[in-house]
């Protein structure tokens, strides 16, 4: 197992990348026992082995007891996991959401806020969908993470505007585009304004406002401004250590996103990603997914990974790293940094303003038998066992059948 650091993490404005990539492989080394874990769970629950046949034939020349002997489906641990994560899943939506109060004079307080909570689960399209992956995590794994933040998206959208508008706002601007010899001082005074607008862009402007007198500008707008929420799978999604007792005592946390060209453009503007980092990673590692993370993964997946393979292409992976550190004051903050394992440099490095100190995560376990947050187990640990047993008697049942007939 790989030794973590024994210094303590000091808070520096530049953030040491290479130190961090260091410490995700070795996150990533010390959780391949769960992998494998996870990997059998997966296997059990989707009665997945090798050389299994297709048609519930054993299809192998040296297959025992016979070539075309019975290779069922025992299909045992699936629905019980299909059946409780419709009842979870159930259980949110008809959940009573509930804002007690503590005094009598609240009582028309907590009636508001029990209205506005309730109101703002509504909003979050998303939490149908997340809350059924984690409850299958939770349930095929024995846990699950979520990733709890506040969304907030920008985006730039055109809209329109006309002379007349351009004149209420800026008298000077709009005299100076009527003005045909007044071109490069118009191209002067939008560039300052607009200092992230293409020179074509500008002249198509100040030409549709000559000739038509309305053109469309360029304008960051907010189409989301909310609290989200999203399921992360250990070891694919999320990578911390593997000794922890809980999320909060881990000394970083790792998650893995897929972006797409388009999208790492666009950040460059709505959440200041590093241009030429994005340029770089675009350039050097869009579709390119073979490295140590891909193909331990790949591994970990065994004979799923045939039925299913998972494709990348056109798309860039990036990592976000959450770090507790310690500032220069000695106030334990968080730091989070995105990078990527196959270019220099960062997109972005920030410090979290809201519960310094605290990952923006919550993990839930299905059983506590000790301590350790990993040592919880999922359904297909515990009724493996009773699987087999199904299929040894469906298989036993059926060959006989085969020898009778």
């Amino acid at each position: 197992m790989a030794e973590p650091e024994n210094e303590i993490q000091e808070f520096s404005e530049e953030p040491d990348v290479d130190a961090l990539k260091d410490d995700l492989d070795r996150c990533r080394t010390n959780l391949s026992y769960y992998l494998d874990q996870s990997e059998q769970a997966r296997d059990d629950r989707m009665n997945m082995w090798p050389s299994k046949g297709k048609y519930g034939q054993k299809t192998e020349p040296d297959s025992f007891p016979w070539q075309g002997a019975s290779d069922l489906e025992p299909n045992l641990i699936n629905p019980l996991i299909d059946g409780d994560v419709a009842i979870l899943k159930s259980s949110i939506n008809k959940g009573n959401l509930i804002a007690a109060p503590t005094e009598s004079g609240d009582i028309g307080s907590s009636k508001m806020v029990t209205e506005f909570m309730r109101w703002r689960i509504s909003t979050m399209d998303e939490l149908p969908r997340e809350a059924g992956v984690a409850a299958n995590y939770l349930l095929e794994q024995g846990v699950c993470f979520l990733g709890v933040y506040f969304s907030r998206e920008v985006r730039r959208v055109l809209e329109p505007i006309s002379l007349q508008e351009i004149a209420a706002i800026s008298p000077e601007l709009a005299t100076a585009i009527a003005d045909p010899d007044m071109k490069e001082a118009v191209l002067e005074m939008l560039q300052g304004s607009f200092p992230n607008l293409s020179k074509k862009r500008m002249n198509r402007m100040i030409k549709e406002l000559r000739e038509d007198g309305v053109t469309e500008i360029p304008r960051t707008k907010t189409t989301k401004s909310r609290p989200s929420i999203r399921a992360y799978e250990l070891g694919r999604d999320l990578i911390i250590d593997s000794n922890i007792l809980d999320l909060q005592s881990s000394r970083a946390i790792y998650c893995v996103h897929y972006y797409s060209p388009e999208q790492l453009k666009e950040k460059v503007i709505t959440e200041e990603f590093d241009e030429e980092f994005v340029t770089e990673v675009i350039d050097r590692t869009t579709g390119d997914m073979d490295n140590t993370y891909t193909q331990g993964y790949a591994e970990s997946l065994g004979a799923y990974q045939a039925e299913a393979p998972e494709q990348y292409e056109g798309l860039v992976r990036l990592i976000t790293a959450y770090r507790r550190e310690i500032d220069e004051d000695g106030i334990p903050v968080c730091s989070v940094t995105t990078f990527s394992e196959s270019a220099e440099g960062y997109a972005r490095s920030y410090t979290m303003s809201v519960d310094a100190g605290q990952y923006p995560f919550v993990a839930i376990t299905r059983e506590t038998i000790s301590r350790r947050l990993l040592d919880s187990r999922g359904y297909p640990e515990l009724l493996r066992s009773y699987q087999m047993a199904v299929k040894t008697e469906m298989d036993s049942r059926r060959d006989r059948a085969s020898l009778s007939t």
